[in-house]
C-alpha cells in the first residue's frame, strides 16, 4: 500500500508574473488510479505568516499567489459513501517557479 492515497501536483502557469503574483495550478489524483475520478471538497492554501488563506472546491484550485511559502491541503472522496481523505504539502512559490512537497498526512481518516 502506497504510503499516501492522495498525490498532490503543482503547476505553474505560462501567465506572466504580474505585481509579484505568480499564477499557480494545484491538482489532486488517486496514487493507485489516477484515472479514477475524484471528489474534492476542499482545497485550503494559507501562507506560512498566516497573511492568506484561500480555500476551493472545484476540482482543481487555480490562483495568482504572491511569491511566498504555502501550506497546502485538499480534502476529497472517490464518491458521496467513501471515507473523506487529505493530503498535505508545502508550496514554494518563486518568481521563475513552483515547488510542492508532499507531506505524510497525520491519520487521514481524522483530517
Amino acid at each position: 500500500m502506497p504510503a499516501e492515497p492522495l498525490v498532490l501536483q503543482a503547476i505553474r502557469s505560462a501567465r506572466p508574473v504580474v505585481n509579484n503574483q505568480v499564477e499557480v495550478q494545484l491538482t489532486a489524483a488517486w496514487t493507485q488510479a489516477p484515472a479514477t475520478p475524484i471528489q474534492v471538497q476542499q482545497w485550503r492554501i494559507e501562507r506560512e505568516d498566516g497573511s492568506i488563506l484561500c480555500f476551493g472546491q472545484d476540482l482543481e484550485f487555480k490562483r495568482a499567489l504572491p511569491v511566498g511559502t504555502y501550506k497546502v491541503t485538499v480534502r476529497a472522496q472517490r464518491d458521496a459513501k467513501s471515507p473523506l481523505l487529505a493530503a498535505l504539502g508545502t508550496l514554494t512559490v518563486t518568481p521563475r517557479e513552483v515547488l510542492l512537497e508532499q507531506r505524510p498526512a497525520r491519520s487521514n481518516s481524522s483530517i
